[in-house]
């Protein structure tokens, strides 16, 4: 099955593409306080886990994000920040 994947090109201009498909996932979020990281890699299953946490600490570096550690195995993805 093929997905369409939704960002804004000024922001992938800026970013990079990938990163602004995440933000993009996280902004139609916005309703949910958090998300959890295990539903970022089943959106995103065509990046491996490695790659995704990269740009996902890449988008936390930028301020655009913020990572919370909820447990030592489980982290979840804050969304009532405006990105």
């Amino acid at each position: 099955m093929d997905k369409s994947l939704k960002f804004d090109r000024e922001v992938a201009e800026s970013i990079g593409v990938e990163s602004a498909i995440i933000l993009n996932w996280i902004k139609e979020r916005d309703k949910e306080k958090t998300i959890k990281l295990v539903d970022a890699f089943k959106e995103f299953s065509f990046w491996n886990e490695t790659d995704l946490m990269s740009y996902l600490i890449s988008l936390e570096q930028k301020n655009l994000i913020s990572l919370d550690p909820v447990s030592y195995t489980h982290l979840t993805l804050p969304t009532n920040r405006e990105v």
